[in-house]
């Protein structure tokens, strides 16, 4: 029934675009398009030019590379087999999104259901009505999506002219950036269509992320829009040997430039990227500037780590001679460390504890400490930042306590109880194995007597926290092998452990599935 309900709507979709085709026909010959990237490589190459007046243009297109300019910025998938680069770069992104006019009869049934894979390629492959292309590029990669010729495609050479053409009614591919404006907002009467990633015939809370492009951007980067059609762009190069003036234009890039490509529609890198790829640039080892100009005072060194590295293997073989090995406690260690289980947990009595995965404890004077519980301590173990509020900060239950941050993860712990905050422990640590020591904020509480009667009494916390430690490896089952397959194995070791810290080594993905699957469900 859903499939034949999917049916008509399609075929109803299908008659108001042939409608609107049959009324605008124009030529359907392929034309060259005004090249996105070729934009985007003008004002950056403006951009740097403005504060290094000398330098001359950085970015050209790829065919110019070694003749004109230093640097090429290109599509990842549109990248020719025959080119060979140097140095080559992530630098942002892009997507080929479907759109429709705002207007459009079908429009509200379209965002509930959305259009899975095979649908889009039903549309593509469909004979009855013609798909608008904004480009040449989007053209042929949607070709290689659906994985035949698209048959009477028309393609447009100008981007206002292909929005002119979806606003009449016609569906149509194009790329994210040429439907962003300059204000970060999509085009008025422009509306995206939503892609169902799971085919069960709906946009649930997960897959819907079409309203505007700062949560487009995030879920692209997140992973949530399908692989097929997100684009990554990179910054090229065929010269190993990078002049003062070309380093300094990468650095510029990955910092400044990244907000000019926001603010042009595209989908820059998220602050840790953007750092992460500057310290490869820049790193001695990495970089092939200071790898060409100090191979030599290197060498001597890696001489003398050799002799060095000789020195300690000899040193470790005399040890193990003259050891005494017959000790049984001497492997348990190595055995259990880096490991956890159900009754690795800490659960101190005296403590209240939250579904949220926090804990409260009133003082007698009459303020609570709050803290996160011991659970979260063990599953993320080292990360980057805690982002901590102020005093006098003040926030109601199921609001944000904490966010731990790591990579560009983030994920957000939510309050026990309502309150202000008076003091804060600025030796808070997830490395703290000390749950009543390592308190987050002492808080004046404003409806501890009513909010109280929802915390569970150790007791009942350490039977909640045997369903929820197996709730939480079925969780790692289901999302590891949709985001993570390669790391799916932490879910299944012998006797219910899981690694100490395993969320900072998962993909974004996993942690969003985290914060709106695991988390949201305990509360």
């Amino acid at each position: 029934m859903k499939a034949m309900k999917t049916q008509i709507f399609l075929i109803s979709l299908l008659a108001v675009i042939n409608l609107t085709s049959i009324l605008q026909a124009q030529n359907n010959l392929p034309t060259s398009s005004e090249n996105q990237i070729t934009q985007l490589s003008e004002l950056l190459s403006t951009g740097f030019q403005a504060q290094q007046p000398d330098a001359k243009n950085m970015l050209v297109t790829e065919d110019q590379l070694g003749v004109s300019g230093s640097f090429s910025l290109v599509y990842a998938k549109a990248i020719q087999s025959s080119f060979e680069s140097k140095l080559s770069m992530p630098l942002g992104r892009d997507a080929i999104v479907a759109v429709i006019n705002s207007s459009n009869p079908e429009l509200n049934s379209l965002l509930k259901k959305g259009m899975n894979t095979n649908e889009m390629k039903e549309i593509l492959h469909s004979n009855q009505h013609t798909v608008l292309f904004s480009n040449n590029f989007v053209w042929a990669q949607m070709s290689n999506f659906s994985q035949a010729t698209i048959t009477e495609p028309k393609i447009y050479a100008e981007k206002q002219a292909f929005i002119t053409g979806i606003q009449s009614n016609t569906i149509g591919f194009c790329l994210l950036s040429e439907i962003t404006d300059g204000s970060q907002k999509f085009i008025s009467g422009i509306q995206l269509i939503p892609v169902d990633r799971n085919n069960n015939g709906e946009i649930d809370t997960n897959e819907d992320f079409y309203s505007n492009p700062q949560t487009f951007a995030r879920a692209l980067w997140l992973g949530k829009y399908p692989k097929a059609l997100s684009q990554n762009i990179l910054i090229v190069s065929q010269n190993a040997n990078l002049n003062e003036t070309e380093t300094a234009f990468i650095n510029w890039i990955f910092t400044q430039g990244q907000q000019m490509m926001a603010d042009n529609g595209f989908v820059a890198l998220n602050n840790h990227e953007q750092l992460a790829q500057l310290k490869a640039f820049n790193s001695p080892i990495d970089n092939p500037v200071n790898a060409s100009n100090e191979s030599t005072s290197n060498a001597w060194i890696v001489i003398m780590l050799i002799a060095l590295g000789g020195i300690v293997i000899f040193g470790l073989f005399i040890t193990w001679i003259f050891t005494d090995r017959t000790s049984p406690d001497e492997s348990v260690e190595l055995t259990t460390s880096g490991s956890f289980n159900l009754n690795s947990i800490q659960s101190p009595k005296g403590l209240m504890y939250d579904t949220t995965h926090t804990w409260a404890f009133m003082e007698n004077d009459g303020m609570v400490k709050v803290g996160v519980d011991d659970f979260l301590h063990h599953i993320f173990g080292k990360i980057d930042q805690v982002k901590i509020h102020s005093t006098g900060k003040t926030f109601k239950k199921g609001e944000s306590l904490t966010t731990f941050i790591h990579k560009g993860k983030q994920i957000s712990i939510q309050s026990p109880v309502s309150g202000k905050i008076i003091a804060v422990n600025e030796a808070f640590s997830t490395k703290n194995p000390d749950v009543t020591s390592n308190w987050l904020y002492k808080i004046e509480p404003t409806n501890w007597k009513r909010e109280s009667s929802f915390l569970l009494m150790v007791d009942s916390y350490t039977d909640w926290m045997k369903s929820e430690f197996n709730r939480f490896r079925e969780f790692l089952n289901t999302t590891m092998h949709q985001h993570s397959p390669q790391h799916a194995y932490i879910a299944l070791q012998d006797g219910g452990e899981l690694q100490e810290g395993l969320m900072t080594g998962l993909e974004p993905a996993v942690w969003e599935d985290f914060q709106q699957q695991f988390l949201k469900a305990s509360c």
